[in-house]
């Protein structure tokens, strides 16, 4: 009897639990509907996506429906949101991230560099990328791209320069937030001239042309910190007390490797490495 009693118990508890959780899909589907203002056949398409993306990965429908839900809001549309929806998803499943944070995480990518949201696709991989060629996962990636994302965008920076800048950095161990914040300090203090850095530059026979972000890709800066060996004390003179030894180091790392210098221009400017050259 006490066994039936306890059986009787967790199913109701489950049916409880099954039940709140279809009222909250329902619930989201609606929001959903009301953000698109989508036809019934467009509804019914999304919804069948997201209960098959429910039954064929590890997340849930509903919470495929909240990730459908933040891409409706970023102004993507049915179409869109199902084609995406998926993308997203195996990134997400790929770096072990929720869902609704992934998709929250490459809509702000999306803001940032002002991209239309046929481009969804585009930064997924970007992502998909970075977090699967270097210490980058999409924790430190998302806060990486908070502290350093704008900056790249307003130095004429691409998504994938940008994207692959924050990951050199935390490869040299810094976590996200301070990759980020570190690239944009090198940035900012490379673009500023001052007598200081005009003496320095002319010591070390460069001009502020040669380290300007306004008018080099990051690689190439790297690169000119490369082939002058370019030392701590004139590296933060020319790029900031935080960030001189960053750059000195991502130096190091490709000092007399034209292939690495290469593959990382190469990097920078597609997002894709291609290992058998």
């Amino acid at each position: 009897v006490n066994a039936f009693r306890i059986g009787s118990r967790a199913l109701y508890s489950f049916g409880k639990d099954a039940l709140k959780g279809g009222v909250g899909y329902e619930k989201v589907i609606s929001q959903i509907h009301g953000v698109t203002s989508a036809t019934t056949a467009q509804m019914a398409a999304l919804k069948k996506h997201s209960r098959f993306l429910g039954k064929t990965t590890a997340f849930t429908a509903s919470q495929a429906a909240e990730g459908m839900l933040e891409l409706s809001k970023a102004g993507l549309s049915v179409e869109q949101v199902i084609d995406a929806s998926t993308h997203v998803l195996h990134l997400a499943g790929a770096t072990n991230t929720e869902f609704s944070k992934t998709v929250k995480s490459v809509i702000a990518a999306m803001r940032q560099f002002n991209l239309d949201t046929d481009q969804t696709r585009r930064i997924v991989d970007t992502f998909s990328m970075a977090t699967s060629s270097s210490l980058l996962d999409m924790t430190s990636l998302t806060e990486a791209m908070k502290f350093g994302g704008a900056a790249g965008k307003a130095y004429g920076m691409t998504l994938e320069e940008t994207v692959a800048s924050l990951a050199k950095f935390r490869d040299i161990g810094l976590e996200g937030s301070l990759a980020g914040t570190n690239f944009r300090m090198a940035l900012a203090q490379a673009s500023i001239e001052t007598g200081r850095k005009r003496k320095a530059l002319k010591r070390l026979k460069l001009t502020m042309d040669d380290v300007n972000p306004e008018m080099n890709s990051f690689a190439d800066i790297i690169d000119v910190v490369r082939k002058n060996s370019i030392g701590a004390e004139d590296a933060t003179i020319l790029f900031g007390r935080r960030s001189g030894s960053q750059m000195v180091l991502l130096g190091q790392q490709i000092t007399s490797n034209e292939k690495a210098l290469a593959l990382l221009k190469q990097k920078f400017s597609d997002g894709v490495i291609d290992e058998s050259t």
